[in-house]
Formats: structure tokens, C-alpha cells, sequence
């Protein structure tokens, strides 16, 4: 991700300090992480608590972009939920954010890799990617007793 992408924050920002809690993560075989930054926690391989790592900083990043619309409407929002669902050590709780997360930060996205918006090629009838991104990315807001909850979209 270009320096653009980072609105607000820095890839060496602690993401304990952001999100409020202690964290060791795996970067891979056994080597761990404690306190690591926000770019190690994108780097964080596995399951679990890694992988909500990975897409907690995602979001977080996603939320701060004025260019991005997502499903979780404030940081704030977003380090409360990421907050609790690591401080509860309940294992189902940090999956199902980890896959609402997942479903939102994959969903498809209005900037290319340098942070800049993307525009469809004049050449192309259809408006290429950017008609596919509008047609499969709306999320619909999220509301406290989605989590845990399989989505369906229509």
C-alpha cells in the first residue's frame, strides 16, 4: 500500500496502543510478535487472532479513507469491536468478526493499490472494474446482532 493508503496513521503505529489490547502475533513458523506494529499485524500469518489482525488493520485503514464507503461507520466503532472481541478470549467471537471484517475488506474497493480512485478506461462499454466494484461491494451497515450471525445479501 502506497503512503496514501495510510489516512491517519503510520505502518509503525503499535496496534496494542490503537486498539486497546496486549497481543503476541505469529509472523510466520514460530517466530511471534509481541507488541507489533500495524504493518506486522497486516504481515500476521494463521488464524484466529491473526487473522482478525490482519483485517482489523484493513478496516481500520478502509474507515479512514474519505474515498471509501464501508460497513462500519467510525474508527471508533471499529477499535470498540476489535477491542472486546480480543479482551473476551472467546474463540467464535473473534472469528465472526474476523469474517465480517473479511466479507467487508474484500468486498471490492474504489482506489487502486497507490491510494488513488479508480476510473474506468473511456474504452471500455461496460465501465470495467468499476461497474463490478459497484455491483458486488454495498455492505449494509452493521447492527450489534450481526455478530455471529451467518450474512445473506440479495
Amino acid at each position: 500500500w502506497g503512503a496514501s493508503a495510510w489516512v491517519g496513521y503510520a505502518p509503525g503505529d503499535s496496534f496494542e496502543t490503537i486498539f486497546g489490547v496486549d497481543v503476541t502475533l505469529r509472523a510466520g513458523g514460530r517466530r511471534t510478535i509481541g507488541a507489533p506494529t500495524l504493518l506486522q499485524a497486516l504481515s500476521a500469518t494463521g488464524g484466529g487472532i491473526n487473522a482478525l489482525a490482519r483485517h482489523a488493520v484493513a478496516a481500520l485503514l478502509n474507515i479512514a479513507n474519505p474515498d471509501i464507503g464501508y460497513g462500519i461507520g467510525s474508527t471508533a466503532a471499529l477499535i470498540t469491536m476489535v477491542h472486546d472481541a480480543i479482551v473476551s478470549g472467546d474463540e467464535a467471537q473473534i472469528e465472526a468478526l474476523h469474517l465480517l471484517l473479511a466479507g467487508y475488506n474484500e468486498a471490492g474497493c474504489p482506489i487502486n493499490q497507490r491510494g488513488e480512485p479508480i476510473v474506468p478506461d473511456d474504452g471500455q462499454a461496460d465501465g470495467g472494474f468499476v461497474t463490478t466494484f459497484q455491483s458486488n461491494s454495498y455492505v449494509p451497515p452493521l447492527s450489534t446482532g450481526d455478530l455471529g450471525r451467518p450474512r445473506t445479501h440479495r
